[in-house]
């Protein structure tokens, strides 16, 4: 098995096949214990924080010599901000379209809840937007 999970025209499903049956379908991985400087990270933000910094600090961007290029040239259009006004009917259309099985957004409010609630909160929602 172990020859076979090394060949390099083993598909990705049967390398996970042949992992999953050694290992059994809930493997638990973790990160072992760190050591950096002779100080050991065991928790995972310590771990994290580890990560992160030898990461981070060799990143680092001299922007002192970068500019916009010359020629670019900006979008210009007559549609601004205060000219554009939505009705509650296409509000709650939207609303009561929304795809479910998509993540939330920022707001951490879940689709399945503005759909849900999509009667009640288009009033406030189309105010809000316009």
């Amino acid at each position: 098995m172990n020859e076979r999970l090394h060949e390099s025209s083993i598909s990705s499903k049967s390398w996970w096949s042949i992992v999953k049956s050694l290992y059994g379908a809930k493997m638990q991985i973790s990160i072992p214990t760190l050591i950096e400087d002779g100080r050991f990270f065991c928790s995972s933000e310590e771990k994290a924080e580890l990560f992160n910094d030898y990461f981070c600090d060799p990143s680092t961007i001299d922007g002192s010599y970068v500019s916009l290029p010359p020629n670019i040239s900006y979008f210009q259009t007559t549609i601004i901000l205060s000219n554009i006004h939505v009705s509650e009917q296409e509000i709650n259309d939207l609303l009561k379209n929304v795809d479910v099985s998509k993540a939330c957004g920022c707001d951490g409010i879940g689709n399945k809840i503005l759909k849900i609630c999509a009667n009640g909160i288009t009033k406030s929602f189309t105010s809000l937007v316009n």
